[in-house]
């Protein structure tokens, strides 16, 4: 889900683009919170799981969890309208 824009709906929903057969498209997941500052993403594809390293206002860092190989972390800003 990287190289994407997110955007987190109040309640438990992410609305993201994603790239697929070379078209930009629209997508929703369902996020949790469990404890021990993780994040599951439920999307059609599977869970995504990923620590949250640091929260605040307008800065959200994640550390995803995967068993493939090892993955960056991913910074997000809140953008100011």
């Amino acid at each position: 889900m990287e190289n994407t824009v997110y955007q987190f709906v109040e309640g438990d929903i992410l609305k993201f683009t994603d790239f697929e057969n070379q078209v930009v498209v629209q997508k929703e997941a369902k996020i949790e919170l469990m404890d021990g500052n993780m994040l599951v993403i439920h999307e059609e594809k599977g869970d995504r799981l990923a620590q949250i390293i640091e929260f605040s206002e307008n800065r959200m860092v994640l550390q995803p969890i995967s068993k493939a190989a090892a993955s960056g972390r991913l910074i997000f800003e809140r953008i100011k309208k």
